[in-house]
Order: C-alpha cells, then structure tokens, then sequence
C-alpha cells in the first residue's frame, strides 16, 4: 500500500464540551469522563428511555422528519415502550439530542428552534424545557455572563485570549458573550493542532496542510505503507489534543480522524487503529464514491 490521500482531524462535539466545564454542568461534564456518546446521552435524559431504545429508534427513523413516516417507522416499538417513553414526532430521539445540544447550549429560544429545524413550535418547547431541565447548570452559566456583561464586560479563555464586549446591553449582545468562550476556545486548540502538524520534523514532507474549518484541519499525505500512514495520523491528532483548564478541572477533546482521495468523500476510522486493513477498507469506499459519483 503506498501513496496519497487526504486525511481530515475533526474535534469531536468540541463546543458542547467546553461548555460542560465552563458551565460547571456536573451531567455534561460527568458523560465526557465517561466516554459516552454526547447526543445518544442527551436523547436519553429528553426522552427517558434506554439506549438500547434509542439506537434501535434512530436504526427507523434516521433522518427522517415526516411525522407520519415516522410513526409507521415506530410500529416496532410496543405500546408500553411507546407510552412510557417520549419520542419526538419530527426527529429520532438521537436527532433530539444531536440538534439541542448543538443548538440549546447558547440559549437558543424554542421559537428559533423550531423555525431551524422545521417542527411545531409545540415540539420544540417540550424538547427545550426537557433540555433544560436535564442540564440545569447552563442557567446559572448564563445569569453568570449576564452579570459580566452588566458589569466589565471582559471574558477570558484558558488560553488567555480577551475579549471586552463594548455597545448596548442587549439579550443578542449577551448570547454572543456566551456562545464567544466555547467556540474561541475551540479555534485556539485548532490553531494550536495546525501549527503543531506543519513545525513537526517527523511530519516533513508527508504531511501538507490544505485547509482549516473552524473545528477540522485537512492535510494532504504521503506514505509508504499502511502503517506509515496509520503512524503519522496519530502523530498529527496528538497535535490537536492541547490540555484544556477550566474552573480547575483539566480535560481535553477528543480527535476524530476521516481519509479519503477526495474531500467530498470522507471514510471516518476508528479512534483506536489497531488492524491495518481498516484503513484501506475506508481509502476504497472513498475510491468507490468518488468513482460513483464521477460515472454519474
């Protein structure tokens, strides 16, 4: 196995972690140390049902957003399961959890929700007011920057970057000072991986970056074998997992890794690689989809 490809670093669920610590929120912050999957954990405190329920609901619904389709989907759930659990009627219950946790952490208003994601304003206040009440750290993180912003109006990261909000007091103003700590925090550790992946000696001449999107760097590499390439993948996702502090709790965020021969056709890899053959499993679905899509 020898030649090029492109490999994609992605942090996984970044802004939703910093959050967790930065808010102080003892259930986000306690499914982080557990290693759990942030949206499955999300959809199960929403809807209360067990994970093994809701992998099997997304296995149905997937992206479905047809309440009636859905419904016909969920026939396999019995009525006791259906009754003593809530299953969102637009969305799977992962989606749920996927779409609040992405949306919910910057005090996003249910109105705004709904309109986002094309759902009842009904559905979306239930999904809101369960989101809120399962994590009810985020409340108090919020009164914590309306009281900053009320008074010097300066946020500092772990890194020490600054920010000094200046103009009128208003609610845009403030969820842009909540939204402002998580997503530059984020973009500093990106930073960080970036310059760490083009400095590195062992990296010289395998390894190019080609782009950076807030949260991902893609590189362009160079290998020999198979596992020259599994080699320098790791060495490049040990650049993006910078130790983060906040509140005196140390953590960091976790890489996701995607290779392909064609930005549009990414195949994720596992976290851990321990069988060479994975990696060229995913080149050749990249292969296949790329070849695809060009016949058609």
């Amino acid at each position: 196995m020898k030649g090029a490809c492109f490999v994609e670093l992605d942090l996984r669920q970044a802004e939703w972690i910093v959050t967790a610590f930065l808010a102080q929120e003892s259930k986000m912050m306690d499914i982080y140390w557990s290693g759990k999957d942030p949206h499955l954990s999300t959809g199960s405190l929403l809807s209360g049902a067990s994970p093994e329920i809701i992998q099997e609901d997304n296995k149905l619904v997937g992206h479905m957003t047809d309440p009636l389709e859905i419904t016909k989907k969920r026939k396999a759930f019995t009525v006791e399961e259906m009754t003593n659990y809530y299953f969102p009627r637009s969305m799977s219950i992962r989606q749920a959890g996927k779409k609040s946790n992405h949306g919910f952490n910057y005090r996003m208003g249910y109105k705004r929700f709904a309109l986002e994601n094309e759902i009842k304003e009904a559905e979306s206040k239930i999904i809101h007011q369960k989101y809120h009440y399962a994590y009810p750290g985020l409340n108090s993180w919020y009164e914590e920057i309306e009281h900053i912003m009320r008074t010097d109006r300066t946020l500092q990261t772990c890194f020490g970057d600054k920010r000094r909000f200046l103009g009128a007091y208003t609610t845009e103003m403030v969820n842009e000072a909540i939204s402002w700590a998580p997503q530059t925090t984020v973009a500093r550790v990106t930073k960080y991986g970036m310059v760490g992946v083009y400095i590195d000696p062992r990296l010289n001449r395998k390894m190019d970056l080609r782009a950076n999107v807030h949260d991902s760097i893609l590189v362009r590499v160079e290998y020999s074998s198979a596992a020259e390439l599994i080699s320098l993948i790791r060495i490049a996702k040990s650049h993006m997992g910078e130790r983060l502090e906040y509140h005196h709790r140390e953590f960091t965020l976790r890489v996701d890794a995607k290779v392909g021969v064609n930005w549009g056709y990414m195949e994720e890899i596992p976290e851990k690689i321990t069988d060479e053959g994975v990696v060229q499993a995913a080149l050749e679905k990249s292969i296949g989809k790329a070849e695809e899509a060009k016949a058609g």
